[in-house]
């Protein structure tokens, strides 16, 4: 699910083919968009993602693939019963969720 103004132009229907611009955009919430729909629909959202990634955008995104995390994610935050468990690089703090949550 994506965050944005309603006159954002955003369509999130699986066979849209409509550009999506977020210029007034300053912070994205995107959560476990990639858990839902085709394949061809989960990875057109991750393209537009790396997209704005590359952009500089600044991004929330909320899931449990750890996958997803390593692709998509520079900087990662583990919330354990809403507080902050750790806070670094994606790499570090995926390897150890996965060590504890095992």
């Amino acid at each position: 699910m994506f965050s944005l103004p309603e006159k954002s132009g955003w369509n999130p229907a699986p066979n849209s083919s409509k550009e999506v611009n977020f210029p007034q955009v300053v912070i994205l919430l995107i959560d476990e968009i990639l858990s839902v729909g085709d394949e061809h629909f989960q990875n057109k959202c991750f393209k537009k993602m790396l997209e704005l990634k590359k952009q500089g955008k600044t991004m929330v995104f909320v899931t449990h693939s750890m996958e997803s995390v390593k692709r998509l994610c520079d900087r990662t935050i583990w919330l354990y019963n809403g507080k902050i468990r750790m806070d670094g690089d994606t790499k570090e703090v995926v390897e150890e969720y996965v060590k504890e949550t095992r």
